[in-house]
């Protein structure tokens, strides 16, 4: 006859089991935290497309640093920064129109250069490397959001 002692189920300490449990939701909210925190948020392909543009269409920038970004169903429009080779410092804004063509792609329609229409010629020339620009993934990180300094003023000036 068999001892019913080595048929026992083994027992759990309440707890060990529930340190183990808060240990696991900790590490899972950290790691929750970590990926929120240090990833950017992403634009839209639209907003790829007309970040290209511009890149490829400012003449002689030594550095573009986009500052805001206003995504729409149809179009961006992107502020940014531009250094030229002078050292001069320009806040600038591009803002970009899509339509589908007959085939179904995204084409540039119109965009606006600091409010000033870029000619058609040049969306013609662009518009056939739209698909090119999508397939070879372009960056698609927003800015940072700039801080608030009204109000940051506002809570200065009640000090």
């Amino acid at each position: 006859m068999a001892n019913q002692s080595d048929h026992r189920k083994p027992q759990f300490h309440r707890g060990k089991v529930a340190a183990a449990g808060v240990t696991i939701f900790l590490l899972l909210i950290t790691l929750l935290i970590m990926f929120a925190c240090g990833n950017p948020k992403q634009g839209t392909i639209l907003y790829g497309i007309c970040g290209t543009f511009l890149e490829q269409n400012v003449p002689y920038p030594e550095a573009i640093f986009k500052k805001r970004v206003e995504q729409y169903p149809r179009g961006v429009r992107i502020y940014y920064n531009q250094i030229d080779p002078f050292g001069q410092h320009r806040l600038d804004m591009i803002e970009c129109a899509f339509v589908k063509n007959e085939q179904g792609q995204i084409i540039l329609e119109t965009v606006l250069h600091n409010r000033e229409e870029v000619s058609q010629d040049i969306l013609d020339r662009f518009n056939p490397t739209i698909p090119i620009i999508v397939a070879a993934e372009p960056n698609l990180d927003l800015p940072w959001p700039l801080p608030d300094i009204t109000r940051q003023l506002q809570e200065a000036a009640q000090d």
